[in-house]
């Protein structure tokens, strides 16, 4: 019986740790994308204050902050799908943590 108890507290540990680790990318891809928005507001700011003094750098800096935009839109889709593919694992997880610990309380 302990063997049984030692491995499913095992397991259990080693959920914990993956749901541990699906947080944490999920945050660091978070983080990123308000890393990139706000670049890009500073490029847009930055298209106002050349606009007016040098039309070609303002052009340039909403050429890039238009890019910047689209890969934004682009991290944010894929966070998205990623965030449902992390929830659907870490429901599966809490199933699986729930069933672990009714056993062990059987043991």
């Amino acid at each position: 019986m302990s063997i049984e108890l030692d491995e499913l507290q095992r397991w259990k540990r080693q959920l914990e740790a993956e749901k541990a680790e699906l947080d944490r990318i999920t945050q660091k891809d978070r983080e990123e994308i308000e890393r990139l928005k706000i670049r890009c507001s500073l490029l847009e700011n930055a298209v106002w204050s050349w606009r007016v003094t040098d039309p070609d750098a303002a052009d340039s800096f909403a050429n890039t902050a238009s890019e910047l935009r689209g890969a934004i839109h682009r991290k944010e889709a894929e966070l998205q799908m990623k965030n449902r593919e992390v929830k659907a694992r870490l429901h599966e997880m809490d199933r699986l943590v729930t069933t672990i610990n009714e056993r062990i309380s059987q043991l």
